[in-house]
């Protein structure tokens, strides 16, 4: 490490044995306590190589971008394959990570993106029976909802995919297409698989979050290099692919959120600059709709406030030649801000009718039931918020932190006093609960900038070093983090994963019976058994897929005796191997062999016949039969069976 300079020099080799302790997990308090741990798992090395290839990868990416000196220096340009390949990074590094639990990414982004446990603001959109109304009684509704993450948020990422769905209600060949993507990844699904394209579908913008957030990266770097210049600028935005929390919540809306951050202090900073005061209300304005998508949001409104006030005293002094700035200008900025602040939540009491008030009260009696051990959260939930962030961009940051202190003399030095003073507030406040790694990560830009204002002052090849350094550290951290930490059950389970049979197993009685179209009857066989003094009908059918189903037909069976007497109905869903394989997991062309029993009561087993039909429960009819030599007809009638 000769040639570092000292910060950094410290900095690396305390994080590198900080990974190894929580590898090995010599202290479990290392991943939390008192009330809040995160599961410890040892990876499938096979599983984790994808990930540590892709950040690989992209360290050698950034090694050759930034391996120019003329690249360290201020310039007027923006390096845009720079910032494409920084953001492709936010995209290829979770997909690579999330190797170590399925090996079809999409299937797993979609399943936490469905599930009720690990998001929920979709599920309550979707299987809501009238959207409309549960947007105007939220405040009412929220304490009932099942779903632990919506039960503690406001109402716009509900809103977001209520509206979703009511669009493409109206694009049905556009959500028809997007459904077909969806439903493979939860065939055997039956409550989704009941549901219209369009409300499937809807789950399209939480699936699209791990492509939205590459965006930040554009004005992250726009915002850092205010602060540090573009040397500056270059790393604290290289650095962002490698946030544990960007990579190991995705597609959780909490990655998207870091957007709302980067964009509000971008926008204050400039209108406190250039006494630009709509800049100031279209910042309060971005936080406003950040809110209403979830309450974490605000957080970013106290460390906004902080550094507001920090700036008025450290700055404003400064520029001013001494003079004591006007004492009401931070009042004017608080002002200007609210009025922004207040903006989305005044739309939406306007459209639906609750507001802030009614839907902040209804969150209290949730969010404050959750366990808080208040002396020890005091520190855990910084430091649950430093160990998702990464430990060597946060201990840098920290470093600048106590640096800016003691300096108090520029912008950076400002934000990070801003930053500690929010966070402070925040954390001795007592509203963190719990998961601050994730709900926190709207602030790491601002440690990320922090950070890189201590690469400060160094050359190109030097800054260079340092900072390839750093990110080495950081990516050697996110891949024990990714690797060791679990931190998202979705509660659902992966499809039924069965070998496809392509010729129908050799039963007695052939058929040839086409249903809707969708599927064919290849044959079937059936025996009548007795058991504990009750008879059954054990029958078997084999059939071949025609095409990709999107409905999850239900299957149905009367028996009938030779006299005409009609037996009770049976309704089943196929299964295959002992699980549930409904028709929206066939593939086509595929032979399924389905084995049900169906009990004949007081029927007499001889000459017994059995009425089979395959009903789509959405329409409301049976599938029409078609059979060579018949007419087309809404059942098939199959056998008589033999009595053994």
């Amino acid at each position: 490490m000769k040639g570092l300079r000292p910060s950094v020099r410290w900095v690396i080799p305390a994080s590198l044995l900080f990974a190894l302790a929580l590898a090995s997990d010599v202290w479990p308090m290392l991943r939390g306590g008192y009330g809040w741990r995160w599961p410890y798992q040892v990876p499938d090395p096979a599983r984790l190589l994808p990930g540590v290839i892709a950040s690989a990868a992209y360290l050698a990416a950034i090694w050759l971008w930034l391996g120019a000196p003329e690249r360290h220096g201020d310039n007027d340009g923006w390096p845009l394959g720079f910032l494409a390949t920084v953001a492709a990074g936010t995209v290829v590094l979770p997909l690579a990570f999330l190797y170590l639990y399925d090996d079809n990414p999409l299937r797993l982004i979609v399943e936490r993106a469905i599930s009720e446990g690990a998001n929920g603001f979709y599920w309550v959109a979707a299987m809501s029976d009238d959207p409309g109304r549960l947007l105007r009684e939220y405040h009412i509704l929220m304490p009932d909802i099942i779903s632990p993450h919506v039960r503690v948020n406001p109402p716009g990422l509900v809103a977001l995919h209520v509206l979703t769905i009511r669009l493409l209600e109206g694009l049905p060949g556009f959500a028809g297409y997007v459904a077909a993507l969806i439903r493979p990844c939860q065939c055997h699904n039956l409550e989704l698989m009941s549901l219209s394209d369009a409300r499937l579908a809807g789950v399209l913008p939480s699936v699209l979050v791990p492509l939205a957030n590459g965006f930040a990266v554009f004005p992250l770097y726009a915002l850092a290099r205010r602060y540090t210049g573009d040397s500056g600028a270059l790393w604290a935005t290289a650095w962002y692919p490698l946030i544990p929390s960007l990579v190991m919540f995705v597609p959780l809306w909490n990655t998207f959120f870091p957007l709302f951050s980067i964009l509000a202090l971008w926008l204050l900073e400039s209108g406190l600059e250039r006494r630009r005061w709509w800049h100031i209300l279209a910042s309060g304005l971005v936080m406003s709709v950040g809110s209403l998508m979830g309450f974490v949001n605000l957080t970013t409104v106290a460390v906004l406030g902080a550094y507001t006030l920090a700036r008025h005293v450290i700055i404003d002094r400064d520029k001013e030649q001494g003079k004591r700035p006007p004492w009401y200008r931070p009042i004017m900025v608080g002002v200007l801000f609210g009025i922004g602040l207040s903006a989305a939540w005044i739309a939406y009491q306007v459209a639906f009718g609750p507001g802030f008030v009614d839907i902040f009260g209804a969150l209290r009696s949730s969010h404050f039931a959750y366990p808080a051990h208040y002396l020890p959260r005091l520190v855990l939930h910084p430091y649950d918020f430093l160990l998702f962030t990464g430990a060597p961009v946060a201990l840098l940051g920290v470093i600048g932190t106590v640096n800016a202190l003691r300096r108090r003399a520029g912008l950076t030095d400002v934000l990070a006093i801003g930053l500690a003073v929010g966070v402070l507030l925040v954390d001795v406040s007592g509203v963190g609960r719990g998961e601050t790694g994730r709900l926190w990560v709207i602030l790491a830009p601002y440690l990320l900038i922090v950070a890189s204002r201590e690469l400060s002052g160094l050359d190109g090849e030097s800054m260079r070093r340092d900072g390839m350094a750093i990110m080495a550290a950081q990516a050697v951290t996110l891949i024990v983090m990714a690797g060791f930490i679990h931190v998202i059950d979705t509660g659902l389970t992966p499809p039924p994963d069965f070998p496809p049979a392509s010729e129908a197993p050799p039963l007695p009685r052939q058929a040839d019976a086409t249903f809707g179209g969708q599927m064919k009857l290849l044959g079937y066989d059936g025996q009548i058994e007795e058991r504990d003094g009750e008879r059954y009908l054990r029958l078997t059918l084999a059939w071949r897929a025609l095409d990709v189903m999107g409905e999850a037909y239900w299957f149905g069976a009367i028996p009938v005796a030779p006299d005409g007497t009609v037996g009770e109905a049976l309704d089943w869903q196929p299964h295959y191997n002992g699980s549930l394989y409904p028709t929206t997991c066939w593939r086509p062309g595929e032979v399924v062999t389905d084995t049900v029993e169906i009990p004949l009561g007081d029927l007499p087993p001889e000459g017994l016949w059995v009425s089979l039909m395959v009903h789509n429960v959405r329409a409301g009819r049976p599938l029409e039969v078609i059979s060579p030599g018949t007419e087309p007809d809404s059942q098939l009638g199959i056998g008589p069976f033999p009595v053994e």
